[in-house]
């Protein structure tokens, strides 16, 4: 399945819903499983040059897919019949890249270069 996926879109507030049990460890312990998944999807996803995109909310990627209450995460398998969606979103990506490489100088080798 991971050789089809094309694309990851990520909610940028993923976080664990307060559930009954208000115990700081456990409440800990999950929050540190869930993270865990997220540095594990983001891995793999480098690891296999796929690309991640971020929306702001759950709730906007649930709009986006006319899903309800809340989306995550999702994997875009095959994006025919959205071919220019999914160019400009891939140009807003590359933009945004090279825009962080400029503010963090990682494409010069000295600040005084």
């Amino acid at each position: 399945m991971l050789e089809t996926v094309q694309c990851v879109i990520l909610a940028r507030d993923i976080e664990i819903e307060k559930s009954r049990f208000d115990v700081k460890q456990i409440e800990y312990f999950v929050l540190a499983k869930l993270a865990t998944k997220v540095d594990t999807i983001r891995e793999i996803c480098a690891s296999n040059h796929i690309n991640i995109l971020w929306i702001s909310s759950k709730h906007d990627l649930a709009k986006a897919v006319d899903k309800w209450p809340i989306v995550s995460a999702i994997a875009i398998l095959d994006y025919r019949g959205a071919e220019d969606a999914y160019s400009e979103a891939m140009h807003t990506l590359t933009n945004f890249m090279a825009c962080c490489r400029i503010v963090e100088h990682t494409d010069q080798p000295s600040l005084l270069a």
